[in-house]
């Protein structure tokens, strides 16, 4: 993916489940999200939503469930986040997606909700969306139909997120889908992987009338420079690994380099690349 950078500049995490999911990598979240002026609408992230079966990752929302506008507790889903934090880096997960009507099946790089990557498919409408939401807030959201014409619910797919310094890349199975080049955040991020509804009309709908469960086969995180490691007993970032930082082949200078992109947040790196060769 890095193809201007030395192995040793690039970090590649895969992980599978066939033996459960790993902590080294993954924590299993339980943040709530909503609840505010801005966005009334509330989910709750629970770990029971969270297992592993027949060697995939599986991420219930539980069907059946009751939308109350006046409630303090959110619509019950499912999310999980990595436990390295970076700035320059890539998701990669294969997914099957539900069909079940009602939530939002996403990978993302997330810091603060103005510091995001995001791509995410609704069933409501059976559209995936690429998401960019930028550190200006003077910025609207970007969001953009990723026009994807076959069934993503038929089988498993791959989709990929790729931040830069100055750019943000959408790939579906393979292919460029999507390219953002304006107000990409540069901020730290984490990877997540989530599914999750929260009964807005205008975007997931729902909740969904059954269980609807996203099935997770593998996911690879790709990362140059510096990381932090996410600390689970304070939420915040608790030590620091830094991969060689040799130059490549390519011959150019740190100077000439420099990487950071939305959807999610990732750790700052310093004049590390110019850009990912897809």
């Amino acid at each position: 993916m890095l193809g201007l950078y030395a192995e040793d500049q690039v970090t590649t995490e895969t992980t599978t489940f066939e033996n459960g999911i790993d902590s080294s990598k993954w924590v299993v979240d339980t943040r709530g999200y909503g609840g505010s002026v801005d966005n009334p609408y509330m989910r709750q992230m629970d770990p029971k939503n969270v297992e592993v079966a027949d060697g995939l990752l599986k991420l219930k929302v539980p069907g059946g469930q009751t939308y109350d506008p006046k409630g303090t507790v959110g619509l019950s889903s499912a999310q999980i986040k990595s436990v390295k934090i970076f700035s320059v880096g890539s998701l990669e997960m294969t997914v099957k997606m539900t069909s079940e009507k009602g939530t939002c099946q996403c990978g993302f790089l997330y810091g603060a909700d103005n510091n995001e990557v995001d791509l995410e498919y609704l069933t409501r409408t059976n559209v995936s969306w690429g998401v960019v939401q930028g550190m200006s807030k003077d910025q609207p959201i970007q969001q953009v139909n990723l026009n994807v014409t076959t069934d993503q619910t038929d089988d498993f797919h791959t989709y990929k997120l790729v931040r830069t310094e100055s750019k943000a890349y959408f790939l579906i199975d393979g292919q460029l889908v999507n390219t953002f080049d304006k107000n990409i955040p540069t901020e730290p991020v984490q990877a997540m992987l989530a599914h999750w509804t929260d009964a807005n009309p205008g975007w997931t709908g729902g909740p969904p009338a059954k269980d609807a469960v996203m099935s997770i086969k593998k996911v690879v995180v790709e990362y140059v420079g510096e990381t932090s490691i996410f600390s689970t007993s304070t939420g915040v970032p608790s030590a620091t690994q830094s991969p060689g930082s040799s130059p490549s082949a390519s011959g150019k200078s740190a100077a000439s380099r420099g990487f950071t992109l939305n959807a999610g947040s990732l750790l700052a790196v310093a004049a590390l690349c110019s850009y990912f060769v897809l």
